[in-house]
């Protein structure tokens, strides 16, 4: 079944006092012309139109159970207080 899209107009807003939630059975998707925005207090994820992902925290935690990989086509660099290796 194909998804129809309403138009809304030029522009909509949506307040929830306390709680929202939303339950999807198999594909959400999300698309924006410039960008996605997400803060929770001090974190935030920002997804821009020309690729660019932004994400900021006081800590960040990525966690696999079995492997993470990381390509670039550029230049990968760690900046810290300290680099730690195992």
């Amino acid at each position: 079944m194909a998804a129809t899209r309403a138009p809304i107009g030029r522009n909509r807003s949506e307040r929830v006092a306390l709680s929202h939630a939303l339950a999807v059975g198999k594909s959400l998707q999300i698309e924006a012309g410039d960008e996605v925005v997400i803060v929770v207090g001090q974190s935030s994820i920002v997804m821009k139109k020309d690729g660019t992902i932004v994400i900021k925290g006081r800590d960040i935690i990525i966690e696999a159970a079995d492997k993470v990989t990381v390509n670039a086509s550029g230049d990968i660099r760690l900046k810290g207080s300290r680099v730690l290796q195992n």
